[in-house]
């Protein structure tokens, strides 16, 4: 069954609705929270803005490339955000402010839908991603010192789970698994992958209250997130919950065995694949620990 197209309307109903819960470093890494851990301090708070601007009639998230000489996470793609300053009233004052710094985007030019799924770090940091809709006549104009490349992958390409995959990378010894979405050339993995997963699951849930079909319960019932909607921990539930589940068919009308569809339902979608593939990802800094942050230390 194909599903219903991307719009600006379904994206304000996902962000306003059923929410899957937070999510972590650790969620793919069940038993490994002290090890990802780097301090046992209280995560400092950071924010990012998820920018999604419609070009030509696609919406297209804009991301960036880390500068290749920054000590932290340099060469990987995050969304444009970072710590929380104290002379950030608000979280998503923080978010705007270093879209501002980054990649030159006005305040102006951003209408905020809202907060989506938080994310927490191995590195110490609570991520409060918002997402907001940008004026369609914005340039990007990147600051050198922190920014290499600003792109723009489209929406649809981000969200599709076919698109996804889980891959694992040995650090310090642990074997550590993390999503990855490359497109074009670019590598998105970790703690920005996984905030758009969040994202996606939350499209799906829209479009399925949307039509009634099952798995409208993400919030406030058992649904395919769990029971009330919370937050899934469990590393199997986890990859269950990021799948859609299969629409029912109805019932076939009166007549001989014959007339029945054969085979299974189509719209069972493939499952991520069982192993990642060989050699590390050319865009993966070497050493760098998997689902870094997307906020800058």
């Amino acid at each position: 069954m194909t599903s219903s197209p991307l719009s600006i309307d379904l994206l304000r109903r996902a962000v306003a609705g059923p929410a899957p819960g937070p999510s972590s470093d650790w969620d793919l890494n069940p038993g490994l929270r002290g090890a990802i851990l780097r301090s046992g301090a209280a995560p400092r708070a950071a924010a990012v803005l998820c920018p999604i601007v419609a070009r030509d009639g696609v919406l297209r998230v804009i991301l960036t490339r880390r500068a290749d000489h920054l000590s932290a996470h340099a060469g990987q793609v995050a969304f444009p955000g970072g710590k929380r300053d104290p002379s950030d009233p608000t979280l998503a004052h923080a978010a705007l402010r270093e879209a501002e710094e980054e990649i030159g985007l006005p305040r102006a030019m951003v209408r905020l839908l809202g907060e989506i799924d938080g994310h927490e770090t191995g590195t110490g940091f609570a991520i409060t991603p918002f997402v907001g809709l940008v004026d369609e006549a914005f340039v990007a104009r990147p600051d050198p010192s922190e920014v290499a490349e600003v792109f723009e992958p489209p929406l649809a390409f981000l969200m599709d789970p076919a698109n996804r995959r889980v891959e694992a990378r040995d650090w310090q010894g642990i074997s550590r698994k993390f999503y990855a979405i490359p497109w074009e050339g670019h590598y998105i993995w970790g703690a920005t992958a996984r905030m758009l997963v969040g994202l996606s699951v939350r499209l799906e849930a829209a479009r399925a209250l949307n039509t009634g079909g099952a798995g409208a319960g993400c919030a406030g019932g058992a649904g395919p997130l769990g029971a009330g909607g919370g937050a899934v921990r469990d590393a199997a539930a986890l990859e269950a919950a990021l799948r859609p589940e299969p629409r029912l068919r109805p019932a076939p009308p009166p007549g001989p065995p014959s007339a029945l569809p054969p085979g299974p339902p189509s719209a069972l979608p493939p499952g991520p694949p069982s192993a990642p593939p060989p050699g590390p990802p050319s865009a993966l800094p070497l050493g760098s620990p998997p689902a870094l942050p997307s906020a800058r230390d």
